[in-house]
């Protein structure tokens, strides 16, 4: 049986992840069934020096999820090949903040009981995205992308069968093939979002998108489109700030914000000048979380549903679904504008 199993200690996948997935392929297979004996930890010790330990955590997490069962004496064994039927799914997102918790999140409670769910990040890193990509190919029966880069990522994802891909929240108009997707139209959301706030917009002298350049910001740039178009078919006088700093924050104009960093920062500079927020400034934020519905009385937010997203995916695996739908927009007007 080692003979098949390779370890790649390049991976992105831990090595007992990379063992367990040997043991379940293998079953899936029908190279291993019910009562089969399976090597023994120090089998895979001699065969790949590797730390006992290492092989044990794989052999505990098979065992407590009713795949192997160990005989006193004798050895491990496949106790239960039906165990495997649940769907095992990779997520990928970019990284980790309190929107794609609540994403993630909802995905889980839909699925608890019907799957087993990996999660990784790729933190922008197209190097990295790519590997996870390839090292996880035919392990799992669906795989669940967020491919948040403004680059073209199709050559990427190509490699994943259609029928096992769903894109999440940013489509890729270059992939081909028919993948699901449940996404955002960020051109659309962004003037939907602004037309709403007109009126209240032409009441300050200038908005302000902030787009700094950052290793742990996604800003898609058919957002900034959708917003300096509205702009300027609007007569909006606005401003795209590259480079954030106190400096350029300035009384009657407003920011509109993506990181909440640069949001708290606004937040704490306006307190320091008593100025009242959503009168002598204006503040509109990217993704709704619960800490904006309460931030100071709280911060107006342009958002995707995501419990909605979540809840999407996870019919999209539970049913088989194949398609491709724009997720809900959502506007919350508060008090910060």
């Amino acid at each position: 049986m080692l003979e098949s199993f390779k370890l790649d200690f390049q991976s992105v996948t831990p090595i007992y992840k990379q063992i367990e997935n040997f043991v379940i392929q293998s079953v899936s297979d029908k190279d291993l069934r019910k009562g089969d004996k399976i090597p023994s930890i120090n089998d895979f010790c001699r065969e790949f020096s590797i730390a006992p330990g290492t092989v044990n955590h794989a052999y505990e997490n098979l065992r407590q999820n009713g795949v192997i069962e160990s005989k006193q004496g004798k050895g491990y064994f496949i106790r239960n090949e039906s165990s495997l039927e649940k769907l095992n799914i990779l997520i990928i997102f970019d990284r980790l903040n309190a929107y794609k918790e609540i994403l993630y999140n909802t995905i889980f409670e839909n699925l608890v009981d019907k799957a087993n769910i990996q999660l990784f990040f790729h933190h922008y890193d197209k190097e990295r995205f790519c590997k996870i990509i390839e090292d996880n190919l035919g392990k799992y029966h669906y795989y669940v992308v967020m491919p948040h880069f403004n680059e073209d990522v199709s050559a990427i994802l190509k490699p994943i069968p259609p029928q096992k891909l769903i894109i999440i929240d940013k489509e890729v108009p270059k992939l081909k093939g028919k993948y699901s997707s449940v996404h955002q139209d960020f051109y659309a959301d962004i003037q939907e979002g602004l037309n709403i706030c007109l009126p209240e917009i032409l009441k300050f002298e200038k908005i302000n998108m902030l787009i700094s350049e950052s290793k742990f910001q996604f800003i898609p740039q058919d957002c900034v489109k959708g917003f300096t178009d509205f702009c300027e078919s609007n007569s909006v006088q606005y401003t795209l700030i590259r480079k954030f700093s106190l400096d350029i924050i300035r009384k009657k104009q407003i920011y509109f914000v993506f990181s909440d960093l640069e949001l708290f920062a606004i937040i704490k500079y306006s307190k320091t000048q008593n100025w009242e927020i959503g009168k002598d400034i204006g503040i509109i934020s990217i993704d709704d979380t619960p800490m904006k519905e309460i931030l100071v009385d709280g911060i107006t937010t342009f958002s995707t549903d995501f419990v909605g997203m979540g809840k999407t995916v996870a019919t999209m695996i539970i049913e088989g679904q194949k398609a491709k739908v724009r997720n809900k927009f959502l506007c919350f007007r508060r008090k910060s504008f």
